[in-house]
């Protein structure tokens, strides 16, 4: 069960990568076209944010019950090591402060009035979701899941 869901867990990772790809794009070209923003742009981010909430679930599943992490945090010197550090602190910490960005724009972007703001602040703080994402995310690892 924990390659399962290890390997939704990576399969989601590239869906959220590619939904926070179009939604940063789509917002950069509603500010500065200054378009109206609709409800597909609305759906968008939502999505973006289910999947990010669902991929924090799987990773906190993975992270507090799975076989993998249970046998990392029972090593010494995992600080030292930074293969050890980086899922037992930089991965979990980097991802979940990249999915409060999520919703922090997402809300920001839904109590705006005018269009153009709701795409401004859906541009900044996805942008800066999607560096985090991208600075956390284990590129040692195969890019695709083993099944």
């Amino acid at each position: 069960m924990n390659h399962t869901i290890l390997v939704v867990h990576n399969l989601l990772r590239w869906a959220i990568v590619i939904l926070a790809v179009i939604v940063i794009i789509k917002s950069l070209m509603g500010w500065l076209s200054k378009s109206k923003y609709g409800k597909a742009d609305n759906m968008l981010s939502l999505f973006l944010m289910i999947c990010a909430d669902t991929q924090l679930l799987i990773g906190l599943w993975q992270y507090f019950l799975g076989d993998f992490m249970a046998s990392i945090l029972s090593t010494e010197g995992i600080m030292k090591n930074h293969e050890s550090r980086f899922w037992a602190v930089e991965h979990i910490t980097g991802m979940i402060a990249a999915i409060a960005l999520i919703h922090v724009g997402r809300i920001l972007a839904k109590k705006s009035t005018d269009d153009t703001s709701k795409f401004k602040k859906q541009f900044i703080w996805f942008t800066l979701a999607m560096l985090l994402i991208l600075g956390s995310m284990p590129w040692a690892r195969p890019l695709f899941p083993q099944f």
